[in-house]
């Protein structure tokens, strides 16, 4: 606790120092700078893991890009999960087989007011085969999807899902998405057994996304296509390798001349 009411402090006199320097008043100039030299020792002085805390706030080691719609008694929250990787021959990344990334789709009930009941969200993943099926037949064409609640999917379902033990006669999840009048569009999500829906103490939920937010909706899973398989980071590792072994090994043209370098003899 010492150490972080230190770190606050120092941060505290160098912004003092920022401002005096900027309005230009040489007394405060003067006063600054001693502390300044000060802090900066102290800091130096400071725990690695404190150091390293003040240095996570300035440079984020991760995000979690997520698209919220709100709806009259629900909400519609969609995330990314990315896909996974492993190496081969010690140094290569290829996407791993179970690995792909998913489209979540998390559902959140919520009353009158407002008062979202996260315990209750219900959640289904989308594969990037389904994501691309979206983008083709929406918003002019109903999609209906559905798992049963033995299936799996990374961030879907668990031990903890609100239907309880598992059976046989445990009811389908079922997501609907229709278009709507104005260009606008509908997720709904329920449980459905034997034809008939409402068959668990939560749903079905609907979120009306309009046709502003249904545009950001399709654009995010158009460009999150090439990135659920794999293709982009990887794409992007292959590119720089290769720029990175032509560039070393002193790749040159036809001609014999390093295409870099350029051809002067056509200059005067």
């Amino acid at each position: 606790m010492y150490a972080l009411r230190l770190l606050r402090t120092c941060n505290r006199f160098r912004t003092i120092a920022s401002i005096s320097i900027y309005t230009g008043k040489s007394a405060l100039k003067r006063a600054a700078k001693p502390v300044r030299n000060d802090c900066s020792q102290l800091y130096e002085k400071l725990p690695l893991q404190v150091r390293e805390m003040s240095s996570y706030s300035r440079n984020p080691r991760t995000a979690y890009p997520q698209y919220h719609v709100f709806g009259e008694r629900s909400m519609l929250c969609i995330k990314i999960i990315l896909p996974k990787f492993r190496t081969v021959r010690g140094d290569a990344l290829v996407t791993d087989k179970s690995g792909k990334g998913r489209m979540l789709l998390e559902f959140t009930p919520s009353s009158a007011e407002r008062n979202y009941q996260w315990n209750d969200q219900v959640r289904f993943a989308l594969s990037p085969e389904e994501v691309g099926l979206f983008c083709n037949q929406l918003p002019h064409h109903e999609i209906e999807l559905s798992r049963r609640a033995t299936s799996f999917y990374p961030g879907e379902e668990d031990e903890n899902n609100n239907l309880g033990a598992i059976t046989n006669n445990d009811p389908v999840k079922i997501l609907k998405v229709s278009p709507r009048d104005g260009a606008s569009v509908a997720f709904t999500i329920d449980f459905v057994k034997n034809g008939i829906g409402g068959q668990s103490e939560i749903g079905p939920l609907e979120v009306v996304a309009q046709a502003g937010e249904f545009e950001i909706i399709a654009a995010i899973m158009r460009s999150s296509l090439p990135v659920l398989v794999g293709w982009s980071p990887l794409v992007d590792i292959a590119l720089q390798y290769s720029i990175n072994e032509t560039m070393h090994s002193g790749y040159e043209d036809a001609s014999g001349q390093q295409p870099w370098t350029g051809d002067k003899s056509g200059d005067d």
